[in-house]
Order: C-alpha cells, then sequence, then structure tokens
C-alpha cells in the first residue's frame, strides 16, 4: 500500500509530466501550419563529413541566354564552396551556336543535362519554369538542393544537405498564400514522383496561369513521395532566414512577413543582423527588371527613410556584385 507521503510525490510527479508534455505540444504546434512542417535543422547525427559526395547535387536550368548566363555565375560560384556534383538542366533548343561560349564555360561548373521542351509554344518566361521538375528525376543522385539561377550565393550552403532526406523541402514563401516556394528546393529524387507531377503539368489549364510553384502548393502531400515511402504526409518549409531572401524585401518598410518566416517573430531589431547573416539571394523586385536587364540600377532603388537607407546600401550592393560577376564569366 502506498503511503500518503508517496501518494503526495506521485500526483506531484504527475502533474510536473503533465505540464512539461502540454509544453512540449504547444511547442511543437507552433511548427505546423496547415500540414506544413517548418524544417530548422538536420539531422543530428548526419555532419558535413559524414556526406558522401558522389551521391549528392545541386541543380539549377536555364532556357534562354540571360539564364545561362546566370546559371554560369552561380555554378561556377557554387563549384568553389562545395565538393557536390553540380547540374545544370538546359532545353534542347537552347543549344545555338550563339550560346557556344557560355555553354563551354557552363561545362567547366557543372554537368549539362539536355532535356526536351516543355512546350514549343511557351514565350513566357514562367511557362519553361516546369523545367525544374525534372529535377526531381535526377534518380542517380540520393539527395538534391536546386536554385533557380538568379540567386546570389553570399555563404556556402552545404549544410542544405544535412536536413533530413525523408522530407521534400521547399522554400517558404513567406509573403504569399501559396506559402510553398520553388527557387530553393532539397529533393530526394523519385521517377514516380516525377511521372506524377509531369502528367498535371501535361493536363494543366493552359488558358489559366498555372505555373510549378502552383502545382507544388496544391498537390496533396502525397503525390511528393514515392508509394514506398511509409508515413510521408507532409510538406516541409524551410524557413526564409537564414537561407533565402528576395532582394525585393530590401524595398519593404517593415519586414513583418520577414521576421515572421521562421514561426515566431523577431523583433525589428534583429533586422539588420538577420539581412546580413543570409546564404543567398534571389533577385525579385517585381514590377522592376532583373539586374542583367542593364538599365540604370539607381532608377529602382528602394527608399532611403531612417532605417531602410541601409538596405538601401545592401540592395546596391548585391545588384554590383551581380554585374561584377557577369563581367568575369559572360563577357559580351
Amino acid at each position: 500500500m502506498i503511503s500518503l507521503k508517496h501518494r503526495k510525490l506521485l500526483v506531484g510527479l504527475l502533474a510536473v509530466f503533465s505540464v512539461l508534455a502540454v509544453w512540449t505540444n504547444r511547442r511543437t504546434s507552433t511548427r505546423v501550419q496547415d500540414k506544413v512542417l517548418i524544417v530548422e535543422s538536420g539531422e543530428d547525427e548526419l555532419s558535413i563529413e559524414t556526406v558522401d559526395w558522389s551521391r549528392v547535387a545541386y541543380v539549377t536550368y536555364a532556357t534562354s541566354s540571360d539564364y545561362l548566363c546566370n546559371a554560369v555565375i552561380l555554378t561556377a560560384e557554387l563549384r568553389k564552396l562545395t565538393q557536390a556534383n553540380i547540374v545544370t538542366l538546359i532545353e534542347a533548343n537552347l543549344l545555338d551556336d550563339h550560346v557556344t561560349s557560355l555553354l563551354t564555360a557552363l561545362k567547366q561548373s557543372s554537368t549539362v543535362v539536355e532535356i526536351d521542351s516543355v512546350d514549343e509554344r511557351a514565350s513566357d518566361s514562367w511557362d519553361h519554369s516546369f523545367v525544374k521538375l525534372h529535377s526531381f528525376n535526377l534518380t542517380q543522385f540520393d539527395r538534391i538542393v536546386y536554385l533557380d539561377c538568379d540567386a546570389l550565393l553570399l555563404k556556402p550552403i552545404d549544410y542544405l544537405f544535412l536536413l533530413p532526406w525523408d522530407h521534400q523541402i521547399f522554400a517558404h514563401a513567406y509573403w504569399t498564400d501559396l506559402q510553398l516556394g520553388s527557387y530553393l528546393m532539397v529533393l530526394s529524387p523519385s521517377t514516380h514522383v516525377f511521372n506524377t507531377l509531369w502528367r498535371l503539368v501535361k493536363n494543366r489549364n493552359k488558358d489559366k496561369n498555372i505555373y510549378d510553384m502552383d502545382i507544388l502548393s496544391t498537390v496533396s502531400p502525397s503525390y511528393l513521395y514515392d508509394p514506398s515511402h511509409v508515413g510521408a504526409t507532409k510538406k516541409y518549409l524551410l524557413p526564409a532566414y537564414p537561407n533565402i531572401m528576395l532582394t525585393g524585401e530590401l524595398k519593404t518598410k517593415n519586414h513583418n512577413t520577414f521576421l515572421k518566416s521562421r514561426y515566431a517573430s523577431q523583433p525589428l531589431s534583429d533586422w539588420p543582423s538577420m539581412r546580413q547573416n543570409i546564404s543567398l539571394v534571389h533577385f525579385s523586385d517585381w514590377p522592376d527588371p532583373k539586374p542583367w536587364v542593364f538599365n540604370n540600377i539607381y532608377d529602382d532603388l528602394p527608399v532611403c527613410d531612417g532605417l531602410s537607407c541601409s538596405d538601401h546600401q545592401v540592395w546596391i550592393s548585391y545588384h554590383q556584385k551581380y554585374h561584377s560577376l557577369h563581367n568575369k564569366y559572360c563577357p559580351s
């Protein structure tokens, strides 16, 4: 028979465990949004030293001469920082004489994989964006980090290969209801997944503006996994910070959505240090043009007002760095 003293002790312990359980569940639930789990760090048992670099790859794509130059820049800069394979997907119709020098440069820093055109009638660059879905079909690799080539590499990003390998992970498009961004993806290739997604591409309503991120955002999570992958029922999002930031973020005044992108709001005072620690910058300033449209960048500057004046200077520095790299790798 349990004594009164021991019963009180047992009740106390149960109360403590109950509080801990509630706290743990609450802590976990802040990471789940509409069955999308926010991924923050890699598996404890993985480290850079344990990665088999022959089995992983960075992937990008190019479907025009402008984007081919960007691919040259990105892959050349990546090659300085990684032992991983680097693959560039290009459409067959890009293999023209006028891009011979760019293709030669591209082959020095990456493996070029030729694929069929998604749609011969496609004219908008968005129409070609489905090319990136071929990343799912590169089954010679166990893990892929996909990047749009209009990105500027600021820091090494091999740490992305340490994220859980049983997840399909997408950048958190924190400024939109879609939530999922396809400009940065960490994937486990699967022929089954590729074929499933490609059927959706081919059967889409071409009268509507449906693009790669729309398909990836709206499909059931089960579409993103091989049937043999038991229990995979979620899409996983990679927080914007410290992974990737849009240049357009530097034109906002309060950075509220970015500061909340890690599922817990950060104070505005943290913004300068967060901005400094970003690994990748994605050139996206719509409706202003991409940086390879060589207008006067000072025509498109963010407004300089208080704290945003430092954003003003950082925005300039990103564009100046891009132009410097463009002149280095793609001299006209």
